[in-house]
């Protein structure tokens, strides 16, 4: 493989780095790029560590080959921080930048990543991903938007100008909050949720689809607490401070158990029942 470490590009007016398919392998660790056309253009297969692209007049991190990539920035650049197929991505910031933190077309795999501050969508994630333990936060946009199939776990989104989470059709979120967005969850078809938060978001909580499943989810203080969806499903769910705690027109949900002022006993024997306060 080619090895480009511990180096310094800048000022020049094509790619820092541009690889065709003739370089099978490709590893960068510690290469910094700035202000160039685009920070690293590779059609091949890459590992990159540590690396760095700020301020570039298109995208940081444009790569067609398969990549791996840990510990990498890209901030200030007039595109995308990350526009890659297929990828996985661990510990990687994506900040400031024009369009998309991370736009990823192809099934890719992010684990602990951060989108702040870009222009529009922090995370947008191609069909077939996975992303787990990321954080989006002030972002223009969408927080994260997920094509169909996606699994989305232990992730926050919080204070975007869009939804916190946009999940394509029949993708799973689990473990995840969004706070202070437009709306919280907005689901396509077939999508499912659990044990997700909703809190203060500025019209809905969860906004489901034909045939969603939200189960043991919280939603608090939004316009709309829960909307289920034509074929939809809420069951094991907690709304509380909402100006409609559960929208179930054309759905199956559970029995609504609502709550008197000053608190007392849960009265339901049906372990799907939700609640209201």
């Amino acid at each position: 493989p080619v090895v480009i470490r511990n180096g310094f590009i800048t000022n020049f007016t094509g790619p820092g780095i541009d690889t065709s398919a003739n370089v099978m392998q490709l590893r960068n660790d510690h290469v910094h790029i700035s202000n160039c056309q685009f920070g690293f253009d590779i059609s091949s297969s890459v590992a990159m560590t540590n690396c760095t692209a700020t301020d570039n007049l298109t995208d940081g991190y444009r790569v067609t080959g398969t990549a791996a990539l840990a510990h990498c920035v890209a901030r200030a650049n007039a595109q995308a921080g990350f526009a890659i197929t297929p990828v996985a991505l661990h510990a990687c910031t994506a900040s400031d930048n024009a369009v998309a933190g991370f736009d990823i077309d192809f099934p890719s795999v992010l684990v602990g990543c951060l989108a702040f501050s870009n222009d529009n969508t922090g995370f947008a994630v191609g069909a077939g991903s996975a992303i787990h333990a990321c954080t989006a936060t002030e972002n223009d946009g969408v927080g994260i938007s997920s094509g169909g199939g996606a699994s989305v776990t232990d992730c926050v989104s919080r204070n975007n100008s869009g939804a916190g989470y946009n999940l394509g059709p029949a993708s799973t979120a689990i473990g995840c909050s969004a706070t202070n967005n437009t709306n919280g969850f907005v689901l396509s078809s077939d999508c499912k949720v659990s044990f997700c938060n909703a809190d203060g978001n500025g019209d809905i909580g969860f906004q489901g689809s034909s045939d969603t499943t939200i189960d043991s989810c919280t939603s608090t203080d939004h316009s709309t607490g829960f909307i289920a969806g034509t074929g939809g499903l809420i069951i094991r769910c907690t709304a509380a401070g909402n100006g409609t705690d559960y929208n179930t027109s054309n759905a199956a949900f559970g029995p609504i158990v609502t709550l008197g002022v000053g608190g007392g006993p849960i009265v339901t024997s049906n372990p799907f029942s939700n609640i209201e306060y």
